[in-house]
């Protein structure tokens, strides 16, 4: 049957404050609709007399934009009750690959208000699912690993106005984004040490074993006048080449000690050097403060 695409309802599961029409995504549909024209592939439910949508709500807004909302298309209506309907929003959202933080948020609160869709699904074989078997059977059901479950859900529900945003969550690496949010909330820095840290982020140049320090750095240095940093050049290059030397030489360390599996004398070797490396660093620190303080009085 063929049905105006302003009689199309959303699916009364999703929830628009969390997952909202993304006007980037809108573009890219347009786009592709006035190349290839549209496609059908609606998933349709009457319920109540309204014509329900399981999933596709940005092709819709798409299509509403590029043929207006009186385009009639062609529908085949389904029999879902609310469980698939929720089912199948979920697992859309995973066949597109849809990684966007807020996105894979929006699945988790959803999935939490139905505890009896996935009270029953089967605990993952590892450990980490054992430790966690709710939030396991959660994000098998919504079919989600469950590191990305525990990322984005632990980190975003904890998540506070000077924090990091979804977005910003998404494009960092897993362990380093939830040391630096906890960090960015600590320490409080300027909107533009903010910048300069989560540009640095996501190149992969803060680790959650430099966060810390990372952070502490950028906020002092920015403390410093222009003026004062070109008076003294050669030490700023000088501690900032020993910082990056050591905070590499501590990451490939860290690497070799974890690839080694049993205890031996090239690990113990390994594990006392990184803690040298460590103490080095905490010298390194307490140096460049000392030497902020003198540059300022």
């Amino acid at each position: 049957m063929k049905i105006a695409l302003k009689n199309l309802k959303p699916n009364p599961f999703r929830n628009f404050d969390l997952y909202p029409i993304f006007p980037e995504w809108i573009n890219q549909l347009k786009d592709s609709i006035n190349q290839t024209g549209y496609w059908n592939g609606f998933c349709v439910r009457e319920f109540k007399g309204e014509y329900q949508l399981a999933y596709g709500h940005h092709r819709l807004e798409a299509a509403k934009r590029v043929y207006g909302e009186d385009y009639e298309i062609e529908v085949e209506l389904e029999e879902m009750t609310d469980y698939m309907m929720r089912a199948r929003m979920f697992r859309e959202n995973v066949r597109n690959d849809v990684q966007d933080s807020a996105v894979i948020l929006h699945d988790i609160e959803v999935a939490k208000k139905f505890p009896s869709d996935w009270e029953s699904a089967p605990i993952g074989a590892g450990k980490r699912d054992k430790h966690h078997p709710t939030l396991s059977k959660l994000s098998n059901f919504i079919g989600r690993d469950l590191r990305t479950v525990e990322r984005v859900y632990y980190s975003l529900k904890t998540e506070k106005k000077d924090g990091l945003t979804p977005n910003e969550m998404n494009r960092i690496a897993p362990g380093t984004s939830e040391v630096l949010a906890k960090e960015i909330r600590i320490q409080k820095p300027s909107p533009e040490a903010r910048k300069q840290i989560i540009r640095e982020a996501k190149e992969g140049n803060i680790g959650p074993k430099t966060a810390k320090e990372r952070v502490q750095e950028i906020i002092l240095d920015e403390k410093v006048p222009l003026s004062r940093k070109k008076e003294t050049p050669n030490v700023y290059m000088f501690m900032g080449d020993l910082e990056r030397q050591n905070n590499l030489l501590r990451q490939k360390l860290h690497s070799i000690a974890l690839e080694i599996e049993n205890i031996n004398w090239e690990n113990l070797i390994t594990i006392s050097f990184v803690r040298s490396l460590d103490r080095l660093n905490d010298e390194i620190q307490t140096i460049r403060r000392a030497f902020y303080e003198a540059k300022e009085n």
